[in-house]
């Protein structure tokens, strides 16, 4: 165990480097209801993922519920084509903003967006990969923290292997 630190997942007595998947979902929601945005759906991976999935859906019910929103979810998959796919069930004529929990949903989205003419609906997403920063600059991303977590687990380990540190729980913050 001393030689181990897990990435995005938690374990009790082992060492990792852990997202806030609720944090990041929080900015997301916050920003576009900052921005009027009051009917906002979520498109997401099923909760049998407990981070990508589980605590990124709850965080947006969560905030619904704080805010007296009507949540409207799918929780289809991580890929695009699941994105593509499934927007269509979470979209109604009053959805303003649709959440994503990962780019890949959000490019997914975009596409199906693009064809049916509907570009006026704000998207945002959990990623803020190059690819979606680059191809479409107008979704709303937060960055969970993949190249901090990349360097607090090297970081963790090193100590881990030294003695001179105990097996922790790092939780990444996302930023804007």
């Amino acid at each position: 165990r001393e030689s181990l630190v897990l990435m995005a997942r938690d374990a009790s007595g082992i060492a990792s480097v852990c997202y806030d998947d609720q944090g990041a979902i929080q900015l997301l929601m916050q920003g576009l209801y900052d921005r009027g945005h009051r009917n906002i759906s979520f498109l997401g991976a099923p909760q049998s993922d407990v981070t990508t999935g589980l605590r990124r859906h709850q965080a947006y019910l969560d905030f619904c519920q704080r805010h007296h929103l009507s949540p409207v979810s799918a929780l289809p998959g991580l890929g695009m084509q699941q994105g593509y796919d499934h927007v269509a069930s979470v979209l109604k004529p009053e959805t303003s903003a649709l959440v994503c929990a990962t780019d890949m949903l959000a490019l997914g989205a975009s596409k199906y967006l693009q064809e049916q003419t509907r570009a006026s609906l704000q998207l945002a997403s959990v990623g803020s990969t190059p690819l979606v920063r680059f191809l479409h600059p107008e979704i709303m991303t937060v960055d969970p923290g993949y190249s901090a977590a990349g360097k607090e687990a090297a970081t963790q380990l090193i100590a881990q292997i030294t003695h001179q540190q105990a097996p922790r729980q790092i939780v990444i913050a996302a930023r804007p």
